[in-house]
């Protein structure tokens, strides 16, 4: 699978034999099928973040929680799934953090959103210190940073129709108009950035908003995997996308969401 020049294409000239079919990940089923691959989970979350993964390990608290919109009385599924993950950072230090990801098909009571956060957001581990006076090893709880992905096959804002929002934390002082620009273990403890993917606004991107950004393509062709304008006419279930605008990066991936109708993950 070679790297193609763009991912936007015209399949008008097309044949059968230039599509491939994938269970569609936008089900809750196939999602937890891809993401219980290590290193095809690996892929979608570096990716997502935009930072080197080194280790992840998948928490198995993961479910979905069934709710009813107090709007419509309609059920609403909310998805998520946990991981902690070490990542290494630009000055090449390691870092240990958890990546929450929920996953909802409507908009919903964002209270449901925030107390799942909340647990999280309390999250810690234990760390070896050696004490200056005494010079003894004694451990200590210290926080987990928390990044919080949210997946919805809605849009949240008609403002800018953006794929992804990211919230960034600015550490500004008031009357010196000045931001820090190291890391602070109190403020960055305290708080915490999320990316909001809105899949319906696939179809807003275009091709000079993300190529000559490394980041910003490899982005786009991952979610390109969850197009639901590339549905199966005949069923939902499946999504038939084109082989030659994905990237050798993605053939984990895909050879894993492939590998979701040999295991009849369905049923």
């Amino acid at each position: 699978m070679k790297t193609p020049d763009k991912i936007q294409d015209n399949s008008a000239s097309l044949n059968k034999h230039d599509y491939f079919v994938i269970p569609n990940p936008i089900y809750d089923v196939v999602f937890k099928y891809l993401m219980e691959d290590n290193e095809s989970a690996k892929i979608v979350l570096s990716t997502l973040i935009n930072e080197k993964i080194k280790k992840l390990a998948f928490e198995p608290i993961s479910h979905t929680e069934k709710i009813k919109d107090p709007k419509t009385e309609k059920e609403i599924k909310l998805f998520h799934l946990d991981f902690t993950a070490v990542i290494e950072k630009a000055n090449g230090k390691e870092e240990l953090i958890m990546i929450e990801i929920q996953k909802a098909n409507r908009a919903s009571d964002i209270f449901r959103f925030k107390r799942y956060i909340s647990a999280n957001f309390q999250r810690k581990q234990e760390k070896e210190i050696i004490n200056p006076r005494t010079q003894a090893v004694e451990k200590i709880n210290k926080p987990i940073r928390l990044i919080p992905i949210f997946i919805l096959n809605f849009r949240i804002e008609n403002e800018i129709d953006d794929l992804i929002i990211k919230t960034n934390r600015i550490k500004t002082g008031i009357f010196k108009e000045k931001q820090l620009q190291n890391d602070n273990g109190f403020i960055d403890n305290l708080s915490f950035d999320i990316w909001v993917v809105q899949l319906p606004n696939l179809n807003k991107i275009k091709k000079q908003d993300y190529e000559n950004d490394e980041y910003k393509t490899k982005l786009y062709a991952l979610l390109k995997l969850f197009d639901q304008d590339a549905k199966n006419k005949k069923n939902n279930h499946r999504l038939l996308l084109i082989k030659r605008i994905f990237p050798e990066f993605l053939e984990r991936i895909i050879n894993r969401l492939k590998s979701a109708d040999t295991d009849n993950i369905f049923g």
